[in-house]
């Protein structure tokens, strides 16, 4: 019966979700503040942010991992469209990073465990704070 009277109650008045405040880019000076590690297994990829700034909460990072040597092989194909396009790949990491502080995250990644990569976080959003 109690049960029936919450079901009802939260169909009545449905739980509002908090207002998101809007992501915005990290500035460079604030983005250069970023640090961590990343792995891939054969179950995925697995990492560490670690966030250094003291007035932004990082919200999402945009990894970038790509075999040794993509820049050369990029602009080699940049010249020879013939030539071997470099393995590179792309991910949006949604993570919540208070300041000064580190998190644990896992994906999803179109890599294979024995193959070697290169990784950077290319682009990060955040939210600062007072």
């Amino acid at each position: 019966m109690a049960g029936a009277i919450v079901e009802a109650c939260r169909n009545k008045y449905p739980e509002k979700a908090a207002p998101k405040e809007p992501l915005v880019k990290l500035p460079p000076e604030a983005a250069e503040k970023l640090a961590g590690k990343f792995g891939v297994q054969s179950y995925g990829g697995s990492g560490n942010i670690y966030n250094g700034n003291e007035k932004w909460r990082v919200e999402e990072v945009t990894i970038f991992i790509a075999e040794p040597g993509w820049l050369q092989k990029a602009v080699a194909h940049s010249k020879n469209p013939e030539s071997e396009e470099p393995h590179t790949e792309r991910y949006k990491v949604k993570v919540s990073v208070p300041p000064l502080t580190s998190k644990d995250f896992s994906i999803d990644v179109n890599w294979r465990s024995e193959e070697k990569y290169e990784w950077f976080i290319t682009d990060a959003q955040g939210i600062e704070q007072p």
